[in-house]
């Protein structure tokens, strides 16, 4: 009977050890149950990733050809920029260049200016007209003043002769 009691006790152990390790399997099938769920996540989220990036990059290269072709467009406006830059500064020295031979013409204040002059110029040119004409009446007025004191300073002198003896030393009356 001794070997029935060690067999049930042997059992009642075995019954334990794998009641244990029951609890171990159950607990390791947890495990791998929920690693089942985190590689499941996992490759679902690398999916995704993998799609995102296959987007990206579709992405990435349609970006790209809309700079190449950004940057091709940028090149020609930077072209035909310098040529303008070119062409304006052409324009800007030949605008000064018929600038100075023009004169008055691109200066409103100085042909407003100039008009003025001529203006002044053409009263000062008939005051010049109006006093040669007055200076030559004037001299005319007075040559005959003149004339007229000469005949009247000989008509004098001739009266006074007649009164006074006659004493000559080849005096000539002084007229002015």
């Amino acid at each position: 009977p001794d070997g029935s009691r060690l067999n049930i006790i042997d059992f009642e152990q075995l019954k334990v050890e794998n009641a244990s390790l029951f609890e171990t399997v159950e607990s390791r099938a947890m495990d791998v149950r929920r690693l089942e769920n985190k590689i499941s996540h996992t490759v679902n989220s690398m999916s995704h990733i993998r799609e995102k990036a296959s987007c990206i990059q579709a992405d990435n290269q349609e970006r790209k050809a809309n700079l190449a072709v950004l940057e091709e467009d940028v090149g020609v406006r930077r072209d035909r920029l310098g040529k303008l830059k070119k062409r304006r500064d052409q324009l800007r020295i030949e605008n000064q260049r018929l600038k100075e031979d023009n004169g008055l013409l691109g200066n409103s204040t100085l042909l407003q200016d100039f008009a003025g002059k001529q203006d002044s110029a053409a009263e000062l040119q008939a005051k010049i007209r109006d006093s040669e004409e007055q200076h030559r009446q004037l001299s005319a007025f007075l040559g005959r003043v003149r004339q007229d004191h000469v005949q009247w300073y000989e008509t004098a002198i001739a009266k006074v002769q007649q009164f006074r003896p006659i004493e000559r030393h080849n005096e000539q009356p002084h007229l002015h």
